[in-house]
């Protein structure tokens, strides 16, 4: 065999193997572009669904800021409510305080005058002129006769 009919062989074996690997190559680079146009028609989805998101988070700062504020109004509210109430609880204390006294001294009172009663029923009686008919302890006395 000749030497030129083994390299022609050889040649024509590396052509066919050639041949092959590009036509491997060419199905690969047309999936390739496939891909691509695939690859774009997703990154142009994917960018439309950023600018969604984007506008999304835009939208519900906007709501959270008014939130805030309307959250904030209502807590200043709420704060002067709570203010007005303690100062009405103060007052209320003030005068459940001042009525306790004044309920103990007409206890007091009443007591004094029942003792007074009491001596005056048993003792002679003074003189008319010694209480005025119109005063309190006049009018006190009454009421307690009227109760027995």
């Amino acid at each position: 065999m000749s030497f030129s009919v083994i390299f022609d062989g050889a040649l024509a074996a590396l052509l066919m193997a050639t041949i092959t690997y590009a036509v491997i190559l060419n199905r690969k680079l047309t999936e390739l572009r496939n891909s691509r146009t695939e690859m774009e028609r997703l990154i142009g989805e994917f960018a439309e669904a950023t600018q969604q998101a984007e506008q999304g988070v835009t939208a519900l700062h906007e709501r959270a800021e008014q939130a805030s504020g309307t959250l904030d109004q209502r807590v200043a509210a709420a704060e002067a409510r709570v203010e007005e109430a303690r100062k009405l609880a103060d007052d209320l204390a003030f005068m459940i305080d001042r009525g306790g006294r004044l309920a103990d001294r007409l206890e007091h009172d009443v007591s004094n005058s029942i003792k007074k009663t009491e001596t005056s029923v048993t003792s002679p009686a003074p003189p008319a002129a010694a209480a005025p008919p119109d005063s309190p302890e006049a009018q006190l006395l009454r009421t307690l006769d009227r109760v027995r």
